[in-house]
């Protein structure tokens, strides 16, 4: 009873740490948000982006582009899971309009929903986050497939200069492939060269 009035003190710290825990947990991919990726993909003369309005919501991390574009970051197959991915897939409009339009090579899956604006949905490639771009404000003020390629694109170089650095399997394949093997002695150079 003595401890009783520092209750809301521990309330408040608590869930202060859980959503700074959150925020951290997606830091991996929320690190390439910025206003300038944004600013890359404007289009209809869009004013260039402010800095975002970061929030968690539901355990989803939600990045607001002041007008231009809303992104929601959440853990891979919590709201975009094969089987959805399956479904847009075979549905109404990509038999209309082609499974190749609707559905971009970005990461493991992408789909592009909505009828007046585009709505970018993806997994990264590692199957970790699942990410929903959605354009806001008329006319679409930013191309939201472009947004999610070149997103995709940084998260999956920054995930394997991170896998490398942990020597894993797949970063050692991946650098053997990216490095070519040098011959013992290089007689361009006109010296000898060491692994």
């Amino acid at each position: 009873m003595r401890y009783l009035h520092l209750l809301p003190l521990v309330v408040l710290l608590a869930g202060c740490a859980h959503t700074r825990g959150t925020v951290a947990s997606y830091d991996a991919i929320a690190r390439y948000l910025t206003p300038q990726l944004i600013d890359r993909h404007l289009i209809n003369g869009s004013e260039p982006s402010p800095t975002p309005d970061v929030r968690n919501e539901d355990g989803k991390l939600l990045t607001d582009f002041g007008g231009r574009c809303l992104i929601t970051i959440g853990r891979g197959n919590s709201f975009f899971t094969e089987a959805d991915y399956k479904k847009m897939r075979g549905g109404f409009f990509a038999s209309i309009l082609g499974a190749e339009l609707l559905c971009p090579k970005i990461g493991r899956r992408a789909y592009v929903a909505g009828i007046e604006q585009d709505i970018a949905l993806f997994t990264t490639t590692d199957g970790r986050f699942d990410i929903r771009i959605e354009p806001r404000g008329t006319p679409q003020p930013v191309d939201v497939v472009g947004v999610a390629s070149e997103l995709s694109e940084l998260y999956d170089r920054g995930a394997n200069k991170r896998a490398a650095g942990k020597g894993g399997i797949r970063a050692l394949s991946q650098a053997e492939c990216a490095r070519p093997a040098l011959p013992e002695h290089n007689r361009y150079a006109g010296a000898s060269t060491r692994r």
